[in-house]
This record gives C-alpha cells, sequence and structure tokens, in this order.
C-alpha cells in the first residue's frame, strides 16, 4: 500500500512537471486564451496613446514656431483692387468647370499673373509651400510653357498646366477647375490572414500550428494594423496606405512555425466608400440593440445645409449631444461627411461637454485681406442656416476692424484635454473630409473615444476655403485663408486622421456592435492616457 501510495506521488510529480513545463513553453498562448478582454484592451489602449501623443512645447514656443509659416507681409501694393476679383460659391462650380473658355497666349499669362496676386493675398498656405521663391518658380515655369502655344491655348491644357506646376501645394481643398493638386492616400488591406501577438512576435493559426509573420523591406511591423474581425474580436490584419492608382496590389509575405514555411504573394484591395447607409438625411439619430442593451447612433453625414429642412437636421445634431452625455455608451458615425461649417461640431462638442472650443485646431491664424474678404462675403451665400450668415457677417465686420487688417488674425492656440465619462465609438473613411475632419479632430482632444474605420480624407491643413475666377479662361481656383495644424505642426493632408481600430469593410457597423458586446469596455476607462 505504500509503494503504490509513493508512486501515486511520483506520477503526480511528473504530471505537474509536464504541464509546467507545457505552461512556460507557451505561456503567452495561455494568457492569451485566458485572458482576451484584457489585453486586447490594452492594445487598443497603447495604439491609441500613439495616436494621441502629446508635444511639451509651451505656448509661447509654439506661436513662435508657427508664425514662422506665415507670410511676412511688408504692404499690400500689389494686391488686386477689387472690381479685379472675380468670384464665386461652390454651388456655381460644376457650371464654371463646363464652360471654361479657350484663350489666346497673351490671356493665358494674364491669367497667370492675375492667379499667383491671388495667392500670395488669399491663400493662408502660401509662405507654408515655399513662399515667393516656389511661387515664383512655378509662375515663371507656367508663363513659359504657355507661350509655346501658337497663338492660342485650350482652357483644359491650361487647367492641367497650372495643376502640374502647383503640385507641390499638399493641400487636400486646393484646386484648379476639376483637377486637385494634392496626392491621395488610400487604405489598402488584407483579410486573408488574422494575426495574435505573443512575446516571439505576430502570429496566425495554420490547421492548429502557429506561424509567425516575416518582416522584410516591403512589409514592416507597421503594416500590421490592429482591427476587428467579424465576430467583434481584435486582432491583426495586413494593410497600409498608398498613393498608387489601381483597385488592387500584391506583396509578398513568408510565414514560419517550427517545421515548415509558407510563402504567399497576397492581394491587397483598396478600400472603397461604399454608401451602404441611409443617404436620406444629413443627420439622424437612432438606436441599436446589443446584448448590453440600446446603444444610440449618431449619424452626420455633413456639417452644410443645402436646404431648410438640412438646416433643422443640424440643429438636431446639437441638440441631440444632451441626449447622449449620460448613456454611457454610444457611437457617432461620421462617414462620407465632407464638411461644411465648422460652427455646428464646436456647437455640438459645446453641449455635450459643456465647454467651449474656440478653434478647430491647436493652433491656428487667419489672413484677412481685400481678397479674402471678398471671397467670403460670396461664400457665405451659400449657407441656409442664417445664424451662419450672421456669424460669419459679424467676423468680417469684425476683422475689417481690427488693428491687424489687412493681414494675420492673432495666433489661436487651444491644447485642452477634454472630460468625457461615456465611452464613445466613432466610425470614418476617407470620405470625411474638412469640417467632418475638425469633428474627428475635437473628438480625439476627449477622453475614452475610440475611432474605428480607415484614414480620412485628409482635407484639415486650410479652412475657410473659397472660389475665386480667372478672368480671361473663367477657370475656377479654390483655396483658403485659414491655417491650422495640431502641436506638431505636421501637414496631415491627402493622409489625414488614422482611426485606431482599421476597418475597410462594408460590415464595419456589424463589427463594432460585436466588438461592444465581446469586451467589458468599462475596463478600458480605467486605463491611464497620455
Amino acid at each position: 500500500m505504500v509503494g503504490k501510495g509513493k508512486g501515486a506521488l511520483l506520477f503526480s510529480v511528473l504530471l505537474l512537471i509536464i504541464l509546467s513545463s507545457v505552461y512556460l513553453h507557451d505561456k503567452e498562448a495561455f494568457q492569451m486564451a485566458g485572458d482576451t478582454n484584457t489585453n486586447a484592451i490594452n492594445e487598443i489602449k497603447a495604439r491609441m496613446n500613439e495616436n494621441r501623443s502629446i508635444v511639451t512645447l509651451d505656448e509661447q514656443a509654439l506661436k513662435h514656431e508657427f508664425s514662422k509659416l506665415r507670410y511676412d507681409y511688408q504692404n499690400f501694393d500689389d494686391e488686386l483692387p477689387e472690381e479685379e476679383i472675380i468670384v464665386s460659391n461652390l454651388r456655381e462650380l460644376m457650371a464654371l468647370v463646363a464652360n471654361l473658355k479657350d484663350v489666346s497666349v497673351d490671356q493665358g499669362v494674364a491669367d497667370i499673373e492675375h492667379l499667383f496676386k491671388l495667392l500670395k493675398y488669399g491663400y493662408a498656405g502660401y509662405q507654408f509651400f515655399g513662399g515667393d521663391e516656389a511661387f515664383s518658380k512655378a509662375k515663371e515655369n507656367m508663363i513659359n510653357e504657355v507661350k509655346v502655344h501658337n497663338g492660342s491655348i485650350a482652357s483644359n491644357d491650361l487647367n492641367q498646366l497650372i495643376v502640374k506646376h502647383l503640385s507641390f501645394v499638399q493641400d487636400g481643398h486646393f484646386s484648379v477647375g476639376k483637377y486637385p493638386a494634392a496626392s491621395y492616400y488610400e487604405y489598402f488591406s488584407s483579410e486573408k490572414y488574422e494575426f495574435l501577438k505573443d512575446a516571439k512576435g505576430h502570429y496566425t493559426v495554420i490547421h492548429g500550428e502557429k506561424y509567425y509573420l516575416l518582416f522584410n523591406d516591403n512589409l514592416t511591423e507597421a503594416d500590421l494594423k490592429l482591427s476587428i474581425n467579424e465576430s467583434g474580436k481584435v486582432v491583426y490584419h495586413l494593410g497600409y496606405l498608398s498613393d498608387s492608382p489601381g483597385l488592387s496590389q500584391t506583396k509578398d509575405i513568408t510565414l514560419k512555425s517550427r517545421n515548415s514555411e509558407i510563402k504567399d504573394n497576397l492581394q491587397f484591395s483598396r478600400h472603397s466608400l461604399e454608401r451602404n447607409y441611409d443617404q436620406s438625411k444629413i443627420y439622424q439619430y437612432n438606436t441599436i440593440d446589443s446584448n448590453k442593451g440600446e446603444i444610440p447612433v449618431i449619424e452626420i453625414r455633413s456639417m452644410m445645409a443645402s436646404s431648410q429642412s438640412q438646416t433643422i437636421e443640424l440643429r438636431q445634431f446639437v441638440n441631440h449631444a444632451a441626449i447622449v452625455k449620460n448613456q454611457g455608451l454610444f457611437a457617432i458615425d461620421v462617414r462620407g461627411n465632407g464638411g461644411g461649417s465648422d460652427s455646428y461640431c464646436k456647437d455640438w462638442i459645446k453641449a455635450y461637454t459643456g465647454k467651449a472650443t474656440i478653434m478647430d485646431g491647436n493652433i491656428s491664424s487667419e489672413l484677412w485681406t481685400r481678397t479674402t474678404i471678398k471671397g467670403l462675403e460670396e461664400g457665405i451665400k451659400v449657407h441656409e442656416d442664417e445664424s451662419v450668415r450672421n456669424e460669419s457677417s459679424r467676423i468680417i465686420n469684425e476683422a475689417k476692424n481690427s488693428d491687424t487688417y489687412p493681414g494675420w488674425s492673432a495666433i489661436d492656440v487651444e491644447q485642452q484635454r477634454l472630460d468625457n465619462p461615456n465611452f464613445i465609438i466613432v466610425l470614418m473613411d476617407n470620405g470625411v473630409a474638412s469640417s467632418g475632419e475638425s469633428f474627428i479632430r475635437l473628438l480625439r482632444s476627449m477622453e475614452n473615444v475610440i475611432f474605428v474605420g480607415v484614414n480620412t480624407g485628409g482635407v484639415s491643413l486650410i479652412g475657410d476655403n473659397l472660389l475665386y475666377i480667372l478672368p480671361h479662361s473663367k477657370i475656377p481656383m479654390f483655396f483658403g485663408k485659414k491655417l491650422s495644424f495640431n502641436e506638431t505642426l505636421e501637414n496631415i493632408d491627402g493622409i489625414g486622421f488614422q482611426p485606431d481600430l482599421w476597418v475597410g469593410s462594408s460590415d464595419i457597423m456589424d463589427r463594432v456592435i460585436k466588438f461592444i458586446e465581446r469586451y467589458d469596455l468599462e475596463r478600458f476607462k480605467k486605463l491611464p492616457s497620455n
């Protein structure tokens, strides 16, 4: 009996050693399986902290660096007289593009001379993109190319050569006729493989075996994007931003296990704007059922009212901030919001947080000249909301009577973090631009906000954009008078704001709901932020 007891004890010890060995050999796998919630939430929080990096420049240093990006006007002697500044508004843009005029070589040269006076005295990005040196060289090259033509030049040829010589202007708003000047980066991804992370690296499981992804010059760790799969689980998918044309691209990848290796020429598909949501209204408030109760969803598709009914919708958007401020959890769907007026998103933030925000960026300044005022007076006519028109008129009169007119306004700086007791999930895509991105920027200054989707359009550097017309060819020029940056003074136009969780599929809302159902998001709010 004693011998049997010793044998049983020896067997138990050996079994414990074997199990301990297995556990230590693959400790990370046990942790992932046993505490998925914690690992996923920690990973998301870490990614959010990376995306919301705080620069420690003091306010005076920030203003000093920013002031270098504004053109230093000595006088305004060469600015166009008011009667020669031809302006229009966005409602007329398509008609203007359809009715361009072929011109003589002399008229083409005159239009170019006219254009560069508009830019110098009306474009807030003039100094940032090179100032007199860069723009004078571009003007000279344009004029030389126009003079090569025999007698006349077609309007489209003139349009394209202007864009070509201004290609250094990486401004998402800036356009010449129907052609934008900036390059735009879109999201290419593949969901063929799902990756998790342990101490050894990023792996996928194939036939029950771990295969680790090997990096090379063509595939780096930055190409692994934190994502949500169809079941709502946080995983990594491969993806990257590219300005290359085409609907798909391929990259060679290598997956390696203990005993074998897989090579795959993986296809990456470009994210496409799929309007698989109700577009009949620019604002809607709905709820979606989940195992955690009803989840309020704010859908805001534009910050521009083109009718009185849409003006009412935008006012509802602002008023409904009071409804969700005590909900605990809700979603904001900003997909496809191409912008309009920043006033609505600022009013929403004030109604939600009780704090006013003075601007759409961390640091900004406006250019007030005869050129910009005439453009703005015409531009505000497209707004159906009388309160927006009245506020714009008040701002114009205030600028005219300012001690700094004509010239730059005072530099505004705002680096506040806004408290947010709730958990907000924001859905975004590359159809979000301009004032839509202003809303994203403001939401990024709040605690407990996760952004899901793909990068925004990248149309935020220059605000208050206005439409000018070249006198002979009638080519419309669209550019702005307000220079805005975050505290890094980095231009993200063409790239946009990037999400915390990359989801490029059309079932993004379903994935978000399953993500909410799967994870304990209250734990998320307890983790420290930057």
